[in-house]
């Protein structure tokens, strides 16, 4: 309702700002005004009102301010994402899904009574995860569920509960009331109560059978027989209810699939393609956006690549004539001479053909069993050339389609006369071409022997670790290239990747690191200083500033060496207890009684206080106090690290730890004590949940806490797992598994765009001002507005004139998301040399005559789909240097112009545009009593993108514009003095744009055709537009020149 108030609101202001205007259509003056700005839209038929997205737009329609490209706008790509199956899934959970409702999807079946997969055993319903014994089942279903709902947060852990006992709290429930409503006794109730919570506890943590709960229904059966129970049998039944729990529970926990189809976070059906992580590559587009990138990522279904419109699995590759499999085969995947590659051609086949191995195989078989023995050598041998023919992928398609259809029409038949033998030898001789299809689709997988374990952009290049060696994707030759200790690293065992720039790339291993640069390995192991194995993760900047680490141990490359400690320089005052406590970063106290032992030892310190001025060697291995996930640093020069328990920084010889608070034990205390006191609340599966925190952050063994030691608690979503961290220059996001949080003027805050507030975010990448937000369902795009500068020239009337000319110039800037885009532009038309006569039409000489306007813009998004702009000029117009005769004035006349305008994207593709132009008080000249009104005029106008990729797109406009000036001429007269305007622009790529339109204004008597072509190169277009030549058009042969740059 909201969305469609903003919209009437700014109809109404747009509608009623036409309110003024009544005048004669032949009294307007400065029609300057009204000449088209920009080649590009001249070359469109002049209908740009709705297009708006360049810096033109301060002349046409300031709306186009407030939406992307001139300001910033999220987009959002999803992968695979399905919410029918979701809400059905929750549908199941809720036990709301009716019979008719039931649903197959895949081989997935969407039932009142669950969810299930089909699989080789049967239906199943359920899925199986290990599930440490000592954790709580409560704990472990909501750590594990997308939900804020109370009513969800029941339905899912009883859902579990009924899954692994068999039995649910329906069932449990229904005991428990039958036994209150016998009694009908308050005292009795509250016991009974009393029992059963404890009964459904343990039943919430599968530690009740389904026999003991059978075996308490016989029970109360029994009991009731007679319509009584006594005391003895009650106490039984009581006995039965106490003595159901069980001591342990199974490790095996099965996980309905309705829950996991539903609510279950980060849960990978076999279906989806769920995202680990991410990298950009070079598309070679001559784009200054986020477009001049691809999407590349690593998901639960292998190797993923977007390209601006679709998420693919393998790269199209056109062989050429007479190439072979096999030498497609080695030449696009970079394998070795000696490879045995028949498993991977018969994936490619697979992926390649209609027909299965299976099915031709079965036909072949099946036919073979029918063929009389003497007579059918023939079609025997027309089917072996067929099998080869699919294992080579030189088999047509379609005539293979076709000899199925016969040979299965044949079969059906029953015996197979000669006449049908020969007919199928002569088909099946002809389905083999002798050639590769023209498009051959190879999956990403098939390049490499192992499973990827990391991925990263570099250029034009993908680089994909595995487990068997180091890949690199050329995306412009589509062509694999791989790399082994054999090429140079220090291992085939690739475990992280990090480019910092377009030249360089890190490579870590197990026993070392590599830098790849020009074309050359550099590799850094025991000499360098790296001197431990299981080195797991490496990060680099683009000011080469290193780090990596291994699970013991974390190194920095100072350009030459690496080393594992930090030099600390002495300062008055100074305590080693003081120095270690800042540098871990909190004051664990087994922690810092260990390091500063280690510390002392290592720098020959025999006092707690060193001298000022001395350097100290301090390991940053005591600062591994948790395993590391992400690093980056941020503009002054820290260094943010990412890891299981939360963010810290490091700068200046200090850790900083965010997202705890310390809790000292006044006394003595156990763990789930300091968490009840904490967290003040005696919810016990709170309580539970946080204790279990405490002991795992600060690495308590026991679970007594001695009176004055100190603890670290979780207190915000910056204490749990960090997945992300990356700075643009201004802020600092951190990916938590909580949602994501961003850093700005010494403040966090959750960053509250597009849901990212509640997702986890795997990965974040920044680019030339644009980010990438990628969680396991969909990235998110902040693509950032430029700042642009246009100008056009145009010989004015070039069949009258040669020396009336138009200029036309306007530069924007974004201000921020929070406070719009603002523009400015001027337009000047000179009319030339003119010559000065008197009433005796005799020469006086010359003068120059011009118009010129100077405008200010501001536009702004008013909601996702909608912006309004708004534009004042100042217009000057110098028709003379002086009046004529005994007329007052110099011929020269000023006044003030107001644009107003509206921009309405109701879909992806379509844009409704709205404008109201050149408001304001009339133009004098010589006095007020002969002044002339503005040529106010109003425009709308559509845009529709009929094609949108990256390679190809197509937008459609039209427009209508009706100057408001006299309105007394009658409805059908002043329908007839409406301009129309149509046209059209195709770009392929972003390379060359190609336009056309028309211009049909029936009573100006303008009827004509425009063209237009672009040429783009990086942040510059060049545009060009052209009426042609014709007798009846004022305008013809008139030429438009435009350049555009993005800054």
């Amino acid at each position: 309702m909201k969305k469609y108030l903003i919209i009437l609101v700014a109809l109404t202001i747009l509608l009623s700002a036409t309110a003024q205007l009544q005048a004669g259509v032949s009294d307007a003056a400065v029609l300057f005004l009204r000449i088209a700005a920009g080649a590009r839209a001249a070359g469109m038929g002049e209908a740009f009102v709705a297009v708006a997205d360049d810096a033109t737009t301060t002349h046409w329609n300031p709306a186009g301010l407030g939406m992307y490209p001139l300001a910033s706008e999220y987009h959002t790509f999803k992968v695979d994402y399905n919410p029918h199956i979701s809400d059905l899934a929750l549908k199941v959970l809720k036990g709301e899904l009716n019979k008719d409702e039931a649903e197959i999807y895949k081989n997935f079946s969407f039932r009142p009574e669950g969810v299930f997969r089909t699989a080789n055993q049967g239906e199943v319903s359920y899925q199986v995860f290990n599930v440490n014994q000592d954790e709580s089942i409560l704990y472990y279903v909501i750590s594990n569920i997308n939900t804020s709902e109370r009513e969800l947060y029941k339905l899912a852990v009883r859902s579990v509960a009924k899954e692994n006992t068999g039995v649910s709290f329906q069932e449990i429930n229904r005991q428990r009331k039958r036994l209150i409503d016998y009694f009908d006794s308050d005292k009795k109730e509250a016991e009974i109560d009393d029992y059963f919570e404890r009964l459904v506890a343990d039943w919430q943590e599968l530690k009740v059978k389904e026999e003991t709960i059978r075996f308490l229904d016989e029970k109360i059966n029994f009991a009731l027989e007679d319509g009584e129970i006594n005391e003895k049998e009650y106490g039984e039944i009581m006995l039965v209810v106490d003595k159901a729990g069980e001591l342990s529970r199974p490790e095996a926990v099965k996980v309905p699939y309705s829950l996991l189809l539903s609510l279950w976070k980060d849960y990978a059906s076999p279906w989806s393609k769920n995202l680990t992580t991410v990298a950009l590559v070079e598309n070679g587009l001559p784009e200054a956006n986020y477009r001049k990138y691809d999407i590349w990522a690593l998901s639960s279904q292998g190797l993923l690549h977007f390209n601006g419109q679709d998420w693919l699995e393998g790269m199209t590759f056109n062989p050429k004539r007479g190439a072979t499999l096999e030498e497609v085969l080695y030449q696009k995947l970079s394998l070795e001479e000696d490879a045995d590659i028949e498993d991977k051609k018969m994936a490619l086949v697979e992926i390649n053909t209609d027909v299965s191995w299976e099915r031709l195989n079965d036909l072949v078989q099946r036919l073979e069993e029918k063929l009389p023995q003497d007579g059918a050598d023939n079609l025997i041998e027309s089917l072996e050339f067929l099998k080869t023919a699919w294992l080579n992928l030189t088999l047509d398609q379609e005539k293979l389609r076709q000899f199925i259809n016969q040979a299965e029409a044949a079969l059906e038949a029953g015996e197979l006369s000669m006449e049908t033998i020969d007919r199928l030898a002569f088909h099946a001789a002809r389905v083999d071409h002798r050639r590769l299809p023209d498009k051959i689709i190879i999956p990403f997988n098939l390049a490499l022997n192992s499973e990827p374990t990391t991925i990263a952009g570099m250029g034009r290049y993908l680089w994909v670790g595995t487990d068997e060696g180091l890949y690199r994707y050329d995306t412009k030759e589509k062509e694999w290239r791989k790399f082994t200790e054999q090429s140079g690293l220090p291992s085939s065992k690739i475990t992280s990747l990090s480019s910092p720039d377009n030249q360089s790339l890190w490579v870590a291993t197990p026993v070392g690191l590599a830098l790849y640069e020009r074309g050359s390995w550099q590799i850094f192991g025991e000499e360098q200083g790296i001197k431990d194995t299981g080195l797991y993760l490496v990060y680099a900047d683009a000011r080469n500033r290193v780090w990596a680490v291994s699970e013991d141990n974390f190194y920095r490359f100072n350009g030459a060496e690496w080393t594992d400690y930090f030099v600390y320089e002495a300062s008055v005052n100074d305590t080693i207890q003081k120095i270690m406590r800042d540098f871990i970063g909190y004051s664990d106290q087994n922690s810092l009684i260990n390091a500063i032992y280690q510390t002392k030892m290592m720098n020959g310190l025999e006092s707690d206080i060193p001298d000022p001025g001395q350097e100290l060697k301090i390991p940053f291995a005591y600062s591994l106090t948790h395993k590391i996930n992400v690093m980056t640093y941020d503009s002054e020069g820290r260094l943010w690290v990412g890891t299981d328990y939360g963010v810290k920084i490091f700068y200046d010889g200090k850790f900083t730890l965010f997202g705890y608070k310390p809790y000292t034990a006044e006394k003595e205390m156990t763990v789930e004590e300091i968490a009840a006191d904490f967290l003040d609340t005696d919810n016990e599966v709170q309580i539970d949940q946080l204790a279990r925190k405490i002991r795992d952050f600060n690495g308590i063994s026991t679970n007594k806490i001695p009176a004055g030691q100190t603890v670290y608690i979780s207190s915000n979503p910056l204490a749990s797992k960090i997945t992300s961290l990356m700075d643009d220059g201004s802020k600092v996001y951190i990916g938590t598994e909580k949602g994501l949080v961003q850093y700005s003027d010494e403040r966090f805050g959750y960053f509250y765009q597009e849901g990212l507030e509640k997702q986890r975010t795997i990965d974040i990448i920044s680019r030339d001002g644009e980010t990438w937000y990628a969680t396991p369902n969909k990235v998110v795009v902040f693509a950032s507005a430029k700042s642009e500068i246009t100008g056009m020239h145009a010989n004015w009337l070039p069949e009258l004139a040669d020396d009336i000319y138009y200029e036309f110039l306007s530069y924007i800037n974004h201000l921020g998301e929070e406070w719009g885009t603002v523009g400015i532009n001027v337009t000047f038309l000179s009319y030339g040399e003119l010559v000065r006569v008197n009433e005796y039409n005799e020469i006086m000489g010359t003068f120059n005559s011009f118009d010129m306007a100077i405008g200010l813009s501001y536009g702004k998004k008013m909601s996702n789909s909608l912006s309004a702009g708004l534009t004042a000029k100042w217009i000057y117009s110098r028709l003379s240097d002086q009046g004529a005769g005994a007329e007052i004035g110099e011929g020269t006349g000023s006044s003030l112009g107001i644009d107003i305008g509206l921009l309405y994207r109701p879909a992806k593709r379509l844009t409704f545009g709205a404008a109201v132009t050149n408001l304001g008080p009339d133009i004098a000249y010589i006095d007020a009593a002969q002044s002339d009104p503005l040529p106010r005029n109003l425009a709308f106008g559509l845009s529709y993108k009929l094609i949108d990729n990256p390679y190809n797109r197509l937008m459609l406009v039209a427009e209508i514009n009706k100057m408001l000036t006299g309105l007394d001429d009658g409805f059908s007269e002043e329908l007839k003095e409406a301009i129309e305007n149509v046209g059209f622009e195709y770009w392929y790529g972003s390379f060359i744009a190609f336009r056309a339109g028309y211009i049909y204004d029936q009573v100006g008597q303008v009827k004509t055709a425009t063209l237009g072509v672009g040429i783009q190169y990086r942040g510059f277009r060049f545009d060009f537009a052209y009426i042609p030549s014709s007798d009846t058009v004022p305008l013809a042969n008139t030429v438009r020149f435009s350049l555009t740059g993005r800054i």
